[in-house]
């Protein structure tokens, strides 16, 4: 009993062992421009800062940080946002955003 318990582990590890994972991901959608947004908002505070930034993924030669470093590939040219209060899932006031210093990031 215990050889085959053991013959069952070592077969089952065997198994795991062979397997491997495929590193590259393949996309068969076309590009689709995503935007990201960060926030905190505090209730103590009368200002709060709102990024909206692009998502990018690079073309598999590329490296990130390069593609990163280019403003193009992160920023919007121009982007227009607002904040939307829910209570009780209620939409209630609409805050419009309004570039400060970055023109994606708001206060």
């Amino acid at each position: 009993m215990k050889n085959r318990i053991l013959g069952l582990i070592i077969l089952a590890g065997f198994t795991l062992g062979i397997q491997s994972c495929k590193e590259e991901i393949t996309s068969n959608e076309a590009f689709v421009e995503t935007a990201v947004v960060y926030g905190v908002l505090d209730i103590a505070n009368s200002e709060h800062m709102i990024k909206i930034t692009r998502a990018f993924i690079g073309d598999g030669v590329t490296n990130s940080n390069s593609i990163a470093a280019n403003p193009d590939s992160s920023y919007f040219e121009s982007v227009t946002g607002t904040v939307t209060e829910y209570i009780n899932s209620i939409p209630g006031r609409v805050f419009d955003l309004s570039a400060k210093t970055n023109p994606c990031a708001f206060l």
